[in-house]
């Protein structure tokens, strides 16, 4: 089999905190027989090779970054990358096929000069519509920037074997811009290795035995818009609901949404900082609900958070507070529902039946398992990128 770069800005493995999609994508591609090296970028100096399979390795460059970082501090962290990144692989047995994850969407630039100076091909993943996410949240710059952004996207669809999409929405989003793209969609998954109802369990501090536990695991960001938890926790003490509120997480809006909590008076609300995604399952299984938030903001429908998929292989009953195809997936199923971006009372309203009835709360938890077992599952995901990736493996 050929050797792949396998290009991730931000690669975790499941003893980190943070999305491991990619971890399992490369493992499938290891086990198929791939040989795969991961450039990644670091906080630490001189990080060393981390090996997590005979045919995986992870190279490490040294870039600093975190969530709290100014736009312009993002931007220099991102063009580094590319740098120390595309300087690295000179060093790397040679490279037959790269695949490249976005975001951010300045890692293709690496993809694009394998691709027209060593005619290396590449399929790109994109996680995101960008550069319309960044703009949507007012960090896309002056229009000069935005334009170059723009074409960026549309180059790296242009010249990339195969475009990978996460969800429906971002596929139509790839082929709104190159009609005539080879578009494939594999969506995020339930990591079924790692989450399951069934393990040892951590009890969520203050949780009576009465009472049911609601969840948010990821980010605190501004695009998670959080306000919309608050509210809803809010709600929910005003109507004395058995229910209390978890945030594992970190990130540039957790001390101001301490401060608001604390502010509201809510006595139903813990945060819990940030927890080593290995040690998250535990705390889990103490819950019965998750909350998925983002703004309410057109390009954020597309999104495919790994926070709902966790949450369908935990068992958990989903709420989802925005419009899009995750709510199409929930309402469809029965394993959870929708209440809007800080509609309190609409979260009231439609949490109830599952606090009343057993009977109820059973079969949206056993609905969010057969999702993730049946229809969200990390083998079929990468079943189906292998398949993609020896599609395109260079002739001799």
């Amino acid at each position: 089999m050929p050797r792949i770069l396998y290009i991730h800005q931000f690669f975790k493995h499941p003893g980190q905190a943070g999305i491991t999609r990619s971890y399992y994508l490369a493992l499938a591609l290891a086990n198929a027989g791939f040989d795969v090296d991961v450039i990644s970028s670091t906080n630490i100096k001189n990080e060393p090779l981390l090996t997590l399979h005979p045919r995986l390795h992870v190279h490490y460059v040294h870039v600093p970054y975190s969530n709290e970082m100014g736009i312009a501090a993002r931007f220099r962290a991102f063009l580094m990358y590319v740098v120390k990144a595309l300087w690295l692989q000179r060093r790397l047995p040679k490279i037959c096929q790269v695949f490249c994850t976005s975001t951010p969407l300045s890692v293709v630039l690496i993809a694009l000069h394998l691709k027209f100076w060593k005619k290396i091909p590449y399929i790109f993943e994109t996680r995101d519509l960008w550069p319309d996410f960044p703009i949507a949240m007012g960090a896309g710059g002056p229009a000069p920037v935005r334009a170059l952004f723009y074409a960026l996207e549309r180059y790296a669809y242009l010249f990339a074997d195969e475009v990978v999409a996460l969800s429906p929405g971002i596929a139509a989003g790839v082929l709104r811009r190159v009609p005539k793209a080879g578009v494939t969609l594999i969506p995020n998954f339930s990591d079924l290795t790692l989450f399951s109802p069934t393990g040892p369990k951590r009890e969520l501090p203050g949780l009576q035995s009465h009472e049911f536990g609601v969840v948010y695991f990821g980010a605190l960001g501004k695009a998670n818009g959080l306000d919309s938890l608050l509210n809803a926790s809010r709600a929910a003490q005003n109507e004395n609901l058995p229910l209390r509120f978890f945030v594992f997480g970190e990130g540039s809006e957790r001390i101001r949404l301490q401060q608001k909590a604390t502010g509201m008076g809510l006595q139903n609300l813990t945060f819990m900082g940030i927890v080593p995604k290995n040690e998250l399952p535990a705390y889990l299984r103490s819950a019965t609900f998750s909350y998925v938030s983002f703004l309410p903001l057109p390009v954020l429908e597309t999104t495919s958070p790994n926070k709902f998929f966790d949450s369908l292989a935990m068992g958990l009953i989903i709420c989802v507070n925005m419009n899009g195809w995750l709510r199409d997936v929930l309402e469809r199923s029965k394993a959870g529902f929708y209440a809007g971006f800080e509609q309190g009372a609409a979260f009231v309203q439609a949490i109830k039946p599952y606090l009343e009835n057993e009977h109820v709360r059973s079969h949206a938890q056993q609905a969010a398992l057969g999702l993730a077992k049946n229809r969200f599952n990390n083998t079929i995901a990468g079943e189906r990128l292998v398949a993609l990736m020896k599609r395109y493996v260079p002739k001799p």
